[in-house]
């Protein structure tokens, strides 16, 4: 019984379709005279090779909440019995609908009904590309994280630096980071982090921490965490999840939920290598993600998009198409 209750983890993956005519009037009625930010909500219409992927290389997950505001992908097969589509409605309290930031709903995950406590968060952006067992995400019933100081520096104005700033006020004001790094050195002194620990020895005689590495990697939480944050920090969570849009002078998002585990010493080091963010600009950044790809000790990857131009962002889509057609050609069990 031990064993089966240590791989029942639940992956958690929300999506948006900015296309679909329904979720466009209902943004243009919330928000009257304001256009649809398309760009922000931009896909790549990679998702069947997500669930693909998932199939491929952690079968055994326990549970795939999908979360929409109300619009699914055409190829799901809704009635997989290891998919449960969770809409906005069924877990995000009224007071907080409609939203179109991701914050609140990211916030509120906690609430999803039959959710294990054991999870992993994705974003669509982020993909498996190699086989993993379950202890990749969580050992002992703790969470693998990267404990690791990085201070945080704002390239440019509104940035989302600033909501990691916010991350790291609340942070601050429950946790002492000398104190945990003393009480849990070998957890922030790890031979995964390579050259990064001398940033914690660094910064180990600091009461406050500067600020934490983020890999934009798919990250897993207990969702007794979320509660216990909610518990002690309701104001700042309620306040986030009241904005419709991302309000990134005054939110926090689901990067304090890892934080909060990594001072409070649930969890155990993972390996900085065991992921790769890929920036795509233009045609020629797909090269680097064919090489990524071929490394087998690299087991996710993250597709960062920042295309503006129409035809770049149209090629760019059919070269990303092309790849992962090849590395997972075969249809999962969850598309039609």
């Amino acid at each position: 019984m031990e064993v089966e209750k240590e791989i029942k983890i639940d992956f958690v993956l929300p999506w948006v379709d900015s296309t679909d005519e329904e979720w466009q009037q209902l943004y243009k009625e919330t928000f009257p005279g304001k256009d649809v930010e398309i760009n922000r909500f931009m896909d790549f219409k990679l998702l069947k090779y997500w669930f693909r992927a998932v199939e491929e290389y952690a079968p055994w997950v326990n549970k795939i909440h999908f979360v929409t505001q109300g619009h699914l992908p055409k190829f799901l097969k809704r009635d997989h019995p290891k998919l449960n589509i969770v809409y906005h409605e069924d877990y995000i309290p009224k007071e907080y609908l409609p939203t179109f930031s991701s914050h609140p709903i990211e916030l509120n995950l906690h609430r999803i009904n039959d959710l294990a406590e054991k999870f992993v968060y994705f974003n669509d952006d982020t993909y498996l590309i190699n086989s993993i067992e379950p202890n990749f995400f969580f050992k002992n019933g703790l969470p693998l994280h990267t404990g690791i100081l990085r201070p945080i520096v704002s390239p440019n104005y509104y940035h989302i630096s600033e909501v990691q700033q916010n991350n790291l006020g609340i942070i601050n004001q429950n946790f002492c980071f000398k104190k945990s790094f003393k009480e849990d050195l070998s957890k922030l002194l790890n031979l995964k982090y390579g050259v990064y620990n001398f940033s914690n020895i660094f910064f180990s005689t600091f009461n406050n921490a500067v600020g934490f590495h983020e890999d934009h990697m798919p990250n897993p939480i207990l969702k007794s965490t979320i509660d216990e944050v909610w518990n002690k920090e309701y104001k700042i969570l309620d306040e986030t999840s009241k904005n419709k849009l991302r309000n990134i002078k005054t939110d926090v998002n689901q990067w304090l939920f890892k934080q909060w585990e990594i001072m409070s010493g649930d969890f155990y080091p993972k390996s900085i290598k065991c992921g790769k963010l890929i920036s795509i600009n233009n045609v020629d950044d797909i090269s680097a993600m064919k090489s990524t790809l071929k490394n087998k000790n690299i087991k996710m990857i993250c597709i960062n998009d920042h295309v503006e131009n129409e035809q770049s962002y149209q090629e760019i889509m059919t070269s990303l198409d092309t790849i992962f057609s090849k590395l997972l050609p075969d249809k999962s069990s969850f598309e039609n």
